[in-house]
């Protein structure tokens, strides 16, 4: 009758080391309470973003122990059934605690964890199970690729719609550069005239793109994050899911692709700006 919970919920229903709650079938208010046995938590497992943080883990002695009113020939025990709360964090509850100890026998497992040693094995054992006993076999990866499969064609459009966006921001700073450009020709006409070579005002033209695309990478980030925060506020609610906001390894290549896009935005302006006439440009101010 001890428990090991999962960092949510130890989170939402304020559960920590020594709270006691009891089991229930279904939901919480309509939910079958099994008051005569109640659960003690002995563990909290840290934060992983991972389903382990909505677990609730016990041996399954206690779920038999919980059902051993029940006549386990008529009514086969789902070792499934939900931990609904019923909180009680009185440490001193005073609870008539049976003294029976429960046993394996007659009593059933409606489902298994299996894991295998072998890849020869993970392919082989679903089939066998299938075909041969009346159990059903699901293998979570084999699961969880259909699923991509069938969303494979919003996947592929989500992608062409940020190769878009790229592009539509890689066509924007090329504009503002060219718009800036023509606004400066008289200061570029000044710097050359100062002492500066064309050169450096190709590498200041370069650097003034890579600025933009670094200070748009960096907003971009940093609203990326503040939308899966929100998010996992709704789907942590209702879905019981929650995305990690740490640094994944695709958005260094992402880092790259976006200086390489202001990179090839800047040249144009860059490259225009190396053959301006000093001049007629200076020529054009005085009058």
């Amino acid at each position: 009758m001890e428990v090991t919970i999962g960092a949510n919920i130890a989170r939402k229903e304020e559960l920590k080391i020594g709270s006691v709650f009891f089991g229930t079938h279904g939901e919480v208010k309509k939910g079958h309470l099994h008051g005569e046995h109640h659960y003690t938590v002995v563990g909290i497992l840290e934060k992983t973003n991972t389903v382990l943080d909505h677990l609730i883990l016990t041996n399954i002695e206690s779920v038999w122990q919980v059902h051993s009113n029940h006549d386990s020939h008529q009514h086969p025990i789902d070792t499934l059934h939900a931990l609904a709360l019923n909180l009680d964090h009185n440490h001193n509850h005073q609870h008539n605690h049976t003294k029976h100890v429960v046993t394996a026998d007659s009593l059933e497992i409606t489902a298994v964890l299996l894991k295998y040693k072998s890849k020869r094995s993970m392919l082989s054992m679903p089939r066998i199970i299938n075909e041969q006993t009346n159990m059903q076999a699901v293998i979570p990866n084999l699961e969880i690729n259909r699923l991509f499969y069938m969303l494979g064609v919003g996947m592929t459009t989500l992608k062409l719609i940020d190769g878009g966006v790229m592009l539509m921001a890689g066509f924007s700073v090329f504009f503002v550069l060219f718009s800036r450009l023509r606004d400066r020709k008289h200061e570029l006409a000044l710097m050359r005239s100062v002492g500066y070579r064309p050169r450096h005002l190709f590498g200041l033209l370069i650097l003034e793109g890579l600025l933009l695309t670094a200070t748009g990478y960096i907003l971009g980030w940093l609203l990326s994050r503040f939308g899966i925060y929100f998010i996992n506020l709704r789907a942590e609610n209702d879905f019981n899911l929650q995305f990690g906001g740490d640094w994944v390894e695709g958005e260094g290549w992402l880092l790259l692709l976006t200086f390489l896009v202001g990179l090839v935005s800047a040249l144009i302006p860059a490259w225009r700006a190396m053959q301006l006439d000093i001049s007629t440009i200076l020529s054009k101010s005085r009058t």
